[in-house]
């Protein structure tokens, strides 16, 4: 149970203190006097999102706190104890005290039993504590899209409808993947025949450093053939002559005459005539030479014309590929080669994520199926319990039903066409998927027969403001049956009712309170009679400024206030009785009764409370 509730510096409140009683807890007040900030001042403290003006002006910070008392087994215990949270046990019953604090700034901060946590941490262990319905709920069961998920929630075991969804969830993601690859292929396919024509090219040229280098070396070399040709004739003449002219027949002539000369002029030795015998072999030997170079420059004018040519090559892709030198051309080189290798790899990537997607999509359409046939038998017992509590609420021949509709998704084509080999498998996950989303394989939409002999039709057509307020708190009845829940907070459920069918209400939150504690925002008199604790909710002036407070009431004031209900602002004698007598017949209509379940009760105070009187 929630046993005291503090609120300080939010919205029209300065500063609140309010202990619950463990029964049936009802608000009452005038119409914007500050009832829901009190349901918004629990839903922030136990971790709701804070809109930037939620900090009362003038105030640095709101700070809110709230103490619960729980069973000690109980899931909020589990959840304490898994994040390493300590308790104290005191009669049988654990301690749980959320804090929060608010900065003017947006910003926040939690505590569970004076522990730091996460938001996340927070809601953990608050989602086994508190149910809020809120006012606006009735208004969201008129909306077809939400239904499903009311009738998920009995579902005996919640974790398949989350499998779905991450399952649903992992299908999309693998779908975007393949939607960007194909993009990404389509683009570089309509460039395909370019970048192969370009490729051609340069595998033709086959490009190189080395290559290069030896291109310019022989285009340079062919450069200077005309004048290296001049000069090997002009050396061959001067060496060989015409004739008589010839530098080695001179040499032998000379060779011949020395011999001659040292056989009868001793002066002249063999020497010279060695000398001029070996100048004369060495002549011979660079004529020999520059015959052959004559002979390789002659031989060399098809290779000289080929350098040129490749040069021209070079320069030419130098130009078409927008680059200045040789490393530049090697890198354009390099990236289109690699660019050719990913279009062919990006089909290979497209076939295994295509492949995956066909496994994911296989697993969750096994996982909706298994999910459909179980939420189908949820869908009898919401049928059963719901015509049950609606029986009792002034509706016995109401019929609520479920209808499914399978789920109908366009899956559209991609971009790009696909290869064969890979085409038909997409196309069966195309199917798959259209007939899938997070929820499952279908949809759901309750349907209501109000009286007998009428046909079912959809609730947002057929039903009145008072019916749709009776079907949410049979769904919610029904919801709670079983929960581990301590705590149930209705705002305004009983929108749109009012006589004999507000007294059924009435009693049947009484009854919930027999296994629950339950907090109640009413403006009903016929709902209030039933309370076990009164509060009042004024709104006034104080210091300049609007305030709003909660009071505890008395078993007199109590009574006071459901006459001014009954018969508006002024309270007269004849009102104040048949308050009275309303309360008297209350109480003695709905006897306390042994509870489904234990509830939780705080330890006694060991200080005073402003506890409301019993009633």
């Amino acid at each position: 149970m929630l046993a005291r509730l503090h609120i300080q510096g939010l919205a029209l409140i300065d500063e609140l203190n309010i202990e619950w009683g463990s029964g049936f807890n009802v608000i009452t007040g005038e119409t914007g006097a500050g009832k829901s900030i009190l349901i918004k001042g629990l839903s922030l403290l136990l971790g709701a999102k804070a809109a930037p003006d939620t900090v009362r002006r003038g105030y640095e910070q709101a700070t809110l706190s709230g103490l619960f008392w729980v069973p000690e087994p109980h899931a909020a215990v589990r959840e304490m104890a898994s994040l390493g949270i300590p308790f104290e046990k005191e009669g049988g019953q654990v301690s749980v005290l959320f804090r929060r604090e608010i900065s003017s700034k947006g910003r926040s901060q939690f505590w569970i039993n004076d522990t730091s946590v996460s938001s996340t941490g927070l809601r953990q262990v608050a989602t086994t504590l508190v149910d809020i319905f809120g006012q606006h709920e009735n208004q969201r069961l008129l909306q077809p899209q939400t239904h499903l998920s009311y009738l998920d929630r009995f579902l005996p075991d919640r974790t398949l409808r989350a499998g779905v969804a991450e399952g649903f969830q992992r299908c999309q993601a693998l779908l975007h993947e393949i939607v960007d690859v194909t993009e990404r292929w389509g683009e570089r396919e309509k460039e395909r025949d370019y970048l192969e024509f370009r490729m051609k090219a340069l595998e033709e040229l086959e490009p190189s450093k080395e290559d290069y280098e030896k291109t310019i070396f022989d285009a340079r070399r062919a450069d200077s053939r005309e004048k290296v040709m001049e000069l090997l004739g002009r050396l061959t003449a001067a060496l060989d002559g015409d004739g008589s002219d010839s530098l080695s027949r001179r040499l032998n002539e000379a060779t011949k005459v020395l011999g001659l000369l040292s056989a009868t002029w001793a002066e002249v030795k063999a020497e010279h005539s060695e000398t001029t015998d070996r100048l004369a072999k060495e002549i011979e030997e660079l004529s020999y030479q520059v015959g052959r170079w004559n002979a390789a420059w002659e031989e060399d004018n098809d290779a000289t014309e080929e350098s040129q040519g490749k040069l021209f090559k070079y320069q030419e892709q130098f130009r078409k590929l927008g680059v200045r030198d040789i490393d530049s051309l090697m890198a354009a080189y390099d990236e289109l080669r690699t660019t050719l290798s990913n279009l062919g790899d990006q089909e290979a990537v497209l076939a295994e994520k295509i492949a995956e997607l066909d496994q994911a999509t296989k697993s969750l359409a096994t996982a909706a199926k298994k999910l459909s046939t179980v939420r189908r038998v949820a869908a009898e017992a919401v049928e059963r319990k719901v015509a049950q509590e609606l029986s009792e609420l002034a509706m016995p021949q109401a019929r609520l039903s479920v209808t499914f509709h399978p789920v109908e998704r366009q899956i559209h084509e991609l971009a790009t066409p696909l290869p064969p080999a890979i085409g038909k498998s997409w196309q069966e996950c195309r199917t798959r998927l259209g007939g899938m989303d997070e929820a499952g394989l279908e949809h759901g939409e309750f349907f209501l027969s109000s009286n007998p002999g009428e046909p079912l039709l959809p609730l947002v057509k057929v039903a009145s403001g008072g019916e749709v307020s009776r079907i949410m708190l049979s769904l919610k009845k029904a919801l709670v049956a079983d929960a581990d829940t301590c705590v149930l907070v209705f705002d305004e459920i009983d929108t749109g009712i009012s006589g004999r069918v507000a007294d059924v209400v009435g009693k049947k939150l009484r009854e919930l309170s027999e296994s629950f504690q339950v907090i109640c925002i009413s403006h009903l008199p016929q709902v209030a009679v039933y309370a076990d604790a009164h509060y009042l909710v004024k709104k006034g002036m104080k210091g300049g400024r609007t305030e709003s407070e909660i009071i505890a009431l008395s078993e007199e004031e109590s009574a006071t206030e459901i006459a001014r209900l009954v018969s508006g602002s002024q309270v007269t004698s004849t009102s104040l009785a048949h308050a009275k007598s309303l309360k008297t017949t209350a109480r003695g209509v709905t006897a306390r009764g042994n509870g489904s379940k234990t509830k939780a009760k705080a330890p006694k105070s060991k200080g005073k409370t402003n506890q409301p009187s019993p009633m």
